[in-house]
């Protein structure tokens, strides 16, 4: 196709015809995003983290299954989830599950 048949086409489109064709943006998922958490929420991601990796998930999926159910996202569980942990010793992470 030549620059000049392209330009005839291009010259043929009406204003708006092509608008239909335009992709749909996605439903925003992070429903949650900036706004604060409490300690309790903090403590159900921790516990619900540790849960599927400890069923063989990977911490990617484990984060966006997380993420999903929270409204947040994928950094903010991970950043969330290893600044808890780093935090608790063994015992209180164990102590979260009772």
């Amino acid at each position: 196709m030549s620059h000049c048949q392209s330009q005839e086409e291009v010259e043929k489109i009406k204003s708006g015809e092509l608008l239909a064709e335009l992709r749909k943006v996605p439903e925003n998922k992070l429903i949650n995003k900036g706004k604060p958490l409490l300690q309790e929420e903090i403590n159900q991601i921790v516990i619900e983290f540790t849960q599927l990796i400890g069923k063989g998930m990977s911490q990617k999926d484990a984060c966006n299954i997380i993420s999903d159910k929270y409204g947040r996202g994928y950094w903010s569980v991970l950043k969330m989830v290893s600044t808890t942990k780093n935090n608790l010793s063994q015992n209180q992470v164990s102590s979260l599950f009772d």
